[in-house]
């Protein structure tokens, strides 16, 4: 009882330093919509292409791609910066568990990732009269959240060890533009050289991106869901293992 008390206090913690940072909240919700209008827009001026089906292709992207954004930034940054700051090493003095400060950070990072799905969703209906399969509202869920915990665990990998949070910047940068514009989340696989393709298809967005699409788009699993939500689970088994072999608190 006493472990959930203190779990919850610390997500509590968390969910209002996330709410009450305003760079956080704009890049968090209105960020992602800046992408969603700019390459709607931009693809919406190809021929024989409508503004309502570019922004269907465009919207589990946009999602995905904040997915991806909210991990890594939010996740690796903010954890080098408790660990630059001795956040850890103080906790570590008290009866809380530094893994519970970990745990509630994620979790308050996936709400924050249904929020920002949620406003992209009401965006692309209220704007673009994106018409959404129906029936899948279910697998949407599951799939977000999904996407969410590898993101988060991908984030928290890339932090195990970095010391200082502009190493941190650099590093997840240097990930983060490949993952977001070679996996076919903004800009069609389709249009890539094969063996992008090829490697794009490995990729965790690739895999949250085509299942989420599927099912918005058409309102059906793809025909590789199993093979894709087990590349999803392998990913994060072997990222979660890493990171907790490696992570140092100071």
């Amino acid at each position: 009882m006493l472990a959930l008390q203190q779990f919850g206090v610390q997500f509590q913690a968390n969910w209002l330093s996330t709410i009450r940072n305003r760079t956080a909240v704009f890049f968090n919700l209105i960020s992602p919509l800046l992408f969603f209008v700019l390459f709607s827009f931009i693809f919406g001026n190809q021929k024989g292409a409508t503004p309502e089906l570019v922004a269907l292709y465009l919207l589990p992207g946009v999602i995905v791609a904040s997915q991806l954004s909210s991990g890594l930034f939010g996740g690796a940054s903010v954890l080098v910066t408790w660990r630059e700051r001795g956040i850890f090493r103080r906790i570590q003095a008290t009866p809380m568990s530094v893994w519970q400060l970990i745990l509630a950070r994620v979790l308050a990072q996936v709400i924050v990732s249904f929020a920002q799905a949620l406003v992209t969703v009401i965006v692309g209906v209220l704007f673009f009269k994106v018409q959404l399969a129906s029936g899948g509202v279910l697998w949407d869920f599951l799939f977000i959240l999904i996407g969410s915990l590898v993101f988060q665990v991908m984030g928290q990998l890339i932090a195990a060890r970095i010391k200082r949070v502009e190493t941190a910047n650099i590093v997840v940068n240097v990930i983060f533009l490949p993952l977001l514009f070679f996996t076919d989340l903004y800009i069609p696989l389709s249009v890539m050289p094969t063996w992008l393709q090829n490697i794009g298809k490995l990729l965790p967005p690739y895999l949250v991106v085509d299942l989420l699409r599927s099912v918005m788009t058409d309102g059906k699993l793809p025909s590789n869901a199993l093979a894709e939500v087990i590349g999803l689970g392998i990913y994060f088994i072997v990222m979660l293992a890493a990171s907790a072999a490696i992570f140092r608190f100071d």
